[in-house]
């Protein structure tokens, strides 16, 4: 499963503070594999253990609010899991060019026993989260 959310809809914590829900986790549904900061011009290769690897769009996954599941991102077969999560970054960007304002996405990718979720911080535009289909 995997989601689209503006970064905007994550407040920032104080001292104290008990964190912000960023996806609706279930036991199927497994841990966060990645979080990955895009534009809306790049792709998303998803890589699982039995080797699949699928490229789709940014543009094509539907902007939704933090708190919740997601949508499907990968057909799964049964035993396999969403290993790793890699940024295409689009071809007409510039190479020393930096992200600026992203408008982009920060994609979290959850799978049975996945990676742990890697640490963004100052980001601005959208979230993109995701976590394999529970069979």
């Amino acid at each position: 499963m995997g989601k689209r959310t503006a970064v905007d809809a994550y407040r920032f914590q104080q001292r104290g503070g008990k964190g912000v829900i960023n996806i609706k986790t279930s036991a199927a549904a497994g841990r966060v594999v990645a979080i990955k900061p895009v534009v809306e011009d790049d792709e998303l290769m998803v890589i699982t253990r039995n080797g699949v690897v699928n490229r789709q769009r940014v543009s094509e996954i539907r902007t939704i609010g933090r708190a919740t599941q997601g949508v499907r991102l990968v057909n799964l077969d049964d035993g396999d899991q969403v290993m790793d999560v890699g940024r295409v970054i689009a071809e007409d960007a510039d190479e020393g060019e930096e992200m600026g304002n992203v408008e982009g996405i920060e994609a979290v990718i959850r799978a049975g026993d996945g990676e742990e979720m890697e640490n963004v911080e100052d980001m601005e535009g959208d979230v993109l989260a995701g976590e394999p289909e529970a069979d």
